[in-house]
């Protein structure tokens, strides 16, 4: 503990100036209700804005380049999103609705991806029958086909 240098009054004045400005703008920038709760209320969320953008422009480490470019992307994503869904309100739709129809066409498209699967596995089954010696043992392999490729083996 001895090796620890104090720092004079001075010094963190110094240090803490950009912050004692930051809270003072936020002050006097924010009308005050005398006599409610709201006024405290209102001042105290600026006061926290205001110095958590301090903190986090001034204090914190700058972000790598992924965090960046992964911010980058999710502004862009957003952005993009509230474009869409503006023009769908300016054209009288509604963009839920159009969010459940695309829901549906990819539930859709995925259940026909499924089904074409199975088919081509039930094929593939199918192109040698003669390598069954029993109708059952077709049968059983077309019903593995069709359950899936975890319980497919492609006899083919």
């Amino acid at each position: 503990m001895a090796d620890t240098q104090r720092l004079t009054d001075a010094q963190i004045r110094a240090e803490l100036a950009p912050l004692v400005r930051v809270i003072a703008s936020a002050i006097q920038d924010t009308p005050i209700r005398l006599g409610g709760p709201e006024g405290t209320a209102d001042l105290t969320a600026t006061i926290a804005v205001r110095v958590a953008a301090y903190v986090g422009r001034e204090v914190l480490p700058p972000p790598d380049a992924e965090t960046k470019k992964l911010r980058l992307r999710a502004d862009i994503a957003e952005a993009e999103l509230r474009t869409l869904r503006a023009g769908i309100r300016s054209l009288g739709g509604d963009p839920t609705t159009i969010q459940n129809l695309w829901a549906q066409i990819s539930l859709r498209n995925r259940q026909w991806k499924a089904a074409r699967d199975a088919n081509t596995r039930v094929r593939l089954v199918a192109c040698d029958p003669g390598s069954y010696e029993d109708p059952a043992d077709v049968i059983r392999a077309v019903c593995k086909a069709l359950d899936g490729p975890e319980h497919t083996e492609q006899p083919c």
